[in-house]
């Protein structure tokens, strides 16, 4: 067993493998007080996904009535008895301020992995009977109690809520844990939990291992089958869009908006990376709205809920933890940005799939650069990207249009316009308009524009901001950056510049693909020998480029 960290349970705690490889995590928030239980999320995975024979009494995604609804039949409430017998009265929580490491204190008890033997079983856990799968629907909508003479709103004798259930794909999953043969296992590029069905046996054990009873066994083909995440749509591999990545089916179907996914950065202990500008990240770990479901179980599960306000504070600190009460109290009174962040939920599901990597990527561009000394940044840079007489890599753009002579001065106008048109433009001395560093910085300055109307402007700024971009990737960057590309691989061999290349690449796809550009026309070519490069190459990724606007008439000229 080897010793992980788990920020959910504030403390490290004992697990089958080490922590996982994954640099980016599939995670997702789900509001309970939106949901109206319509099944439309049930049946939309159900028709996707387990249509076929042997997956009848398959839901990878159900809406269960708690407290008394279940699928299998009480799967929550057996477990828990299962870990009190394992850990008599231990299963406690010791309060503490909240700290980015243990936002909701630390748990004293044991994990279901702390409570198992490590031999037989590696985590506490059952083996449902047949009759527990065969109505997912058992109980719905029973409240808790009658009362003869009703109830006046806001207070209620009786109460119920919905809880919408998929995969967590947990950091730490009882299932990859379980399985004797290593066929449960995490994608590395996005931590989606899957079972290899070619090294499955239907041993069960993942059946057994998980708390939240989503890996389940399919009798025609003897092999076990779970929430796949619907990890096609996620990397944009389904046809439907022609590689651009999209929701999941539950999302896509959600009637009442109630569901929010994306990608989240994670570090290598597990725990997620400081964004506050990814709204996942700022619902759980800014405002702390979105709770894990059953933290104290031990597996880190990715799956977040804003926990609704009428039930009984008891029974949700049970379920999500201690850290309920604040969570319903930011709920009630948001601030003005959480208020935003809430109202826009559906809207920032499409967001989520291409905001972060490109930001991410721009990012990691900026952390090659900064790896060198200055004397070694010099001598790669000119070795690299010609700066001086000859011109074999120019990091300009109106280089790779020498055919065009007559029009590189337009060109320059053009993007120095756009760079205006968006509310900033190239500091006085920070280098000319059409140098790659600073073209990049202005795709930076574009992707945080679009997120940030994309939160708190609406459709309208989005589409403006998008037509923009399609703009200045269509019409400059996207079609000299993929010749710039190729000569970069033949000239940076060695240096700290070869990796961009490939990161260049999968930034400039990835956004073209999300905006629809599939036929950039290309530059029309390069020929060293027509084009002198300027001996001042200008700044560097990372360096602040550009000034507002408004503020160029205080700028004195050099």
């Amino acid at each position: 067993m080897a010793t992980v960290y788990n920020w959910q349970i504030g403390r490290q705690m004992q697990y089958r493998f080490e922590a996982g490889t994954q640099k980016r995590q599939f995670a997702a928030v789900f509001n309970i007080n939106r949901c109206i239980a319509c099944q439309t999320c049930t049946m939309a995975c159900k028709s996707t996904w387990t249509f076929s024979p042997g997956q009848e009494l398959m839901w990878w995604n159900n809406v269960e009535t708690k407290p008394f609804g279940g699928y299998p039949h009480h799967w929550d409430a057996k477990l828990l008895a299962l870990q009190e017998a394992a850990d008599p009265g231990g299963q406690v929580w010791e309060a503490h301020p909240p700290t980015p490491s243990a936002p909701y204190g630390t748990f004293a008890g044991k994990t279901i992995f702390e409570t198992a033997d490590g031999v037989e079983r590696q985590a506490t856990g059952y083996l449902p009977a047949e009759e527990e799968w065969k109505s997912p629907n058992l109980y719905e909508d029973t409240a808790t109690r009658f009362s003869p003479g009703g109830t006046s709103l806001p207070e209620h004798s009786g109460w119920f809520f919905y809880l919408q259930r998929i995969c967590n794909h947990c950091t730490y999953p009882a299932c990859v844990a379980a399985c004797p043969r290593n066929a449960a296992y995490k994608r590395e590029e996005d931590g989606i939990v899957l079972i290899d069905q070619e090294r499955c046996r239907g041993y069960r054990k993942c059946v057994e291992a998980c708390p939240y009873k989503k890996a389940m066994y399919r009798p025609t083909t003897r092999t076990s089958e779970k929430c796949i995440g619907c990890y096609p749509r996620v990397e944009g591999t389904d046809p439907l869009t022609e590689g651009i990545p999209m929701e999941t089916r539950c999302m896509t179907a959600c009637i009442g908006k109630i569901r929010l996914q994306g990608l989240v950065k994670v570090e290598p202990d597990g725990q997620w990376t400081n964004d506050p500008q990814n709204p996942l990240y700022y619902l759980v770990h800014v405002e702390r709205v979105a709770l894990p479901l059953y933290p104290q179980f031990g597996t880190q599960p990715n799956v977040y809920y804003i926990p609704p306000r009428w039930v009984p504070r008891e029974y949700l600190r049970q379920m999500f933890g201690p850290g309920v009460d604040e969570a319903i109290e930011r709920y009630t009174n948001p601030s003005r940005e959480l208020l935003a962040v809430l109202h826009k939920m559906r809207e920032l599901a499409t967001e989520l799939a291409s905001f972060p990597d490109a930001l991410v990527q721009l990012r990691q561009l900026d952390v090659l650069l900064s790896q060198l000394d200055q004397a070694a940044w010099d001598g790669q840079r000119v070795a690299v990207l010609s700066v001086g007489t000859a011109a074999d890599c120019p990091a300009f753009e109106t280089a790779y249009f020498a055919a065009e002579a007559n029009r590189q001065a337009h060109r320059m106008a053009d993007l120095a316009g756009l760079y205006r048109a968006f509310g900033v433009a190239p500091a006085p001395g920070a280098g000319r308009p059409d140098d790659l560093s600073i073209e990049l910085e202005f795709l930076a300055f574009m992707l945080e524009k679009e997120l940030f109307a994309a939160l708190h402007r609406g459709a309208p700024r989005v589409a403006q901001v998008r037509r923009g971009l399609r703009i200045f990737l269509g019409q400059h960057l996207g079609r000299w950056l993929p010749l710039f590309i190729e000569r970069l691989a033949a000239r940076a061999e060695g240096t700290v510049y070869h990796p961009a290349g490939p990161l260049l690449r999968d930034l400039l796809d990835r956004q073209c693909g999300r905006l629809g550009l599939r036929d950039i026309e290309p530059a029309p070519g390069f020929d060293p020998a027509a084009w002198e490069s300027p001996r001042s190459h200008g700044p560097e990724l990372g360096v602040s480029s550009f000034v507002p606007v408004e503020s160029l008439a205080e700028v004195e000229e050099p």
